[in-house]
């Protein structure tokens, strides 16, 4: 059983933030030092927040170019595609961090800039030029909470279509959604082109052409399915728009429903990496409804991550980390086909003895499965160890008590008596109390 597998880009900094005082060159003093497969972390000249280290399957500096993306992390999941099984590509991040152009939504320049849905378009053509097959797309994308198609636009504007849910798999669809036959690389091409056209996008503070809604793009070859999904990413309110009050009131209700929409995603990634078996809240919003079948199910999973060095966007960058950790812990259950291996499925026996580690995924697993259980056992023994406590509390009472009791009771016979009245004629010890 494999999990969500998990890349992590940084995107160049910005001309305002390099450090211009040095005549020779600009500086960019990163917050973050990056490996191989870690991100690490390390916070100049400030005091709310504290190194840490944080580990993914990729891992790719502000140098790396669009085609080392592709060939690193898409292109396998192609070939999964071809060969009959789905996948999905989530990009993920804050605004101005790169995700669009990553994606390919934005126009690019020269061919090495060409982003993730071009490639995916060319790879696939490419590879079927010799065994066609029929291919079909959709596209649409969730503004404010409403579904549009971008691939029909009628002329009074995008219809808001309603979400629908299968009572066979549970799987929710977008009811009204057309698909499209993609014959050639240029059909592909036109059609990408028109959504983009369609697709809702608004000047920011920190992104000129900042997205303000998801998009799905749904890539269908026969039965398998490849996923690319752009999420919006949100800017701090408190940066303010000066446009004017109308588009700034809209942009501020964009945020809302946006920020809305990613903390239901984020609660349903933290109840599938919790456990498997979680009933996982999708119903929160239409985002999480559509990812519902391309999280912690068959078939594969890449989560894709856009951050930026620069300190002042620390706080942003932390919580896209968190995230993008938290995705990498969702496991992908196998397809099951009957009732029996499904319930083998949520609840696989997995024991030291018979365990056999063949990958590095398994011994991820192990790991994960032997922190939790020692979790578990912390907590138990603590709980014992207190009810402990509490009976000895109880028994050095009664124990105290009971003695106390039996000093009295071993006194001499003379002193049964309370107290004792001499009735003696001597005035001295008249009505004298013995105690």
């Amino acid at each position: 059983m494999g999990r969500i597998q998990v890349g992590v880009r940084c995107r160049p900094p910005f001309e305002h933030e390099l450090d211009w005082t040095e005549r020779s060159a600009p500086r960019f003093e990163s917050a973050l030092e990056l490996e191989s497969r870690f991100v690490h972390i390390v916070p100049h000249h400030s005091r709310h927040f504290s190194q840490r280290s944080f580990g993914f399957d990729y891992v790719w500096p502000d140098s790396t170019t669009q085609a080392q993306v592709y060939d690193d992390a898409i292109a396998p999941l192609v070939s999964h595609v071809l060969h009959g099984q789905s996948a999905t590509v989530l990009a993920y991040g804050q605004t101005g961090t790169g995700k669009s152009y990553t994606m390919g939504f934005l126009e690019a320049t020269t061919a090495t800039e060409l982003g993730i849905i071009p490639r995916v378009f060319e790879h696939l053509f490419h590879e079927l030029e010799n065994a066609p097959r029929r291919v079909q797309m959709s596209f649409a994308q969730i503004y404010m909470e409403n579904i549009n198609d971008l691939l029909v636009a009628p002329p009074s504007g995008l219809v808001d279509l309603p979400v629908r849910q299968r009572t066979e798999d549970g799987v929710f669809y977008v009811d009204g959604l057309e698909s499209f036959d993609v014959a050639s690389l240029d059909d592909a091409r036109c059609l990408v082109q028109m959504a983009m056209t369609n697709r809702t996008l608004a000047a920011t503070s920190r992104n000129p052409t900042s997205s303000r809604s998801h998009t799905i793009l749904t890539i269908s070859i026969a039965s398998a399915k490849l996923v690319l999904v752009d999420l919006a990413g949100s800017e701090r309110t408190l940066n303010g728009f000066t446009a004017g009050m109308d588009i700034a009131r809209t942009r501020l209700n964009e945020a809302k429903f946006i920020n809305s929409s990613l903390s239901a995603l984020g609660n349903v990634i933290s109840s599938l990496a919790a456990s498997s078996s979680a009933k996982a809240s999708y119903r929160d919003s239409k985002l999480t409804k559509l990812l519902k079948g391309c999280f912690g199910t068959h078939g594969r999973t890449l989560v894709l991550a856009t951050i930026d060095g620069a300190g002042c966007n620390l706080a942003e960058t932390l919580s896209t980390l968190k995230f993008a950790s938290r995705c990498r812990q969702v496991p992908l259950v196998p397809k099951v086909k009957s009732k029996e291996q499904a319930a083998l499925a949520v609840k696989p026996v997995r024991t030291i003895a018979t365990q056999t580690v063949d990958s590095g995924d398994d011994v991820d697993q192990l790991r994960e499965a032997f922190q939790k259980k020692e979790i578990e056992l912390h907590m138990l023994y603590q709980e014992q160890l207190y009810k402990l406590r509490r009976a000895l509390e109880q028994m050095s009472l009664k124990q105290a008590s009971f003695c106390a009791v039996g000093q009295w009771n071993d006194r001499p016979d003379h002193d049964d008596d309370e107290l004792s009245v001499s009735t003696e004629d001597d005035d001295d010890s008249f009505n004298q109390v013995q105690f």
